[in-house]
């Protein structure tokens, strides 16, 4: 008699918290980028968002001003590259 394992599922909230980590990282890049391009003043969070293909709700979800993802993303770079 043959027993069959049970099938292991990865919980949701760890594939939540993956598209959320990508998410914050792919905004973050979005809005280097554009600072580098066009300086912070003349940045808008529209702008970010558009570039990263979010809604400003979304935007707002992960980061409450323009320039607080960007030393975000940069915490999180030198933590990936450690």
């Amino acid at each position: 008699m043959q027993t069959s394992l049970p099938v292991m599922k990865r919980p949701s909230s760890l594939t939540s918290r993956s598209t959320t980590f990508a998410t914050e990282l792919e905004v973050a890049r979005a809005a280097t980028e554009l600072f580098a391009q066009q300086c912070i003043e003349a940045t808008t969070v529209e702008s970010i968002a558009d570039q990263t293909g979010i809604s400003l709700r979304t935007f707002y979800c992960y980061f409450p001003t323009q320039e607080q993802s960007v030393p975000h993303y940069w915490q999180v770079g030198t933590e990936t590259c450690q």
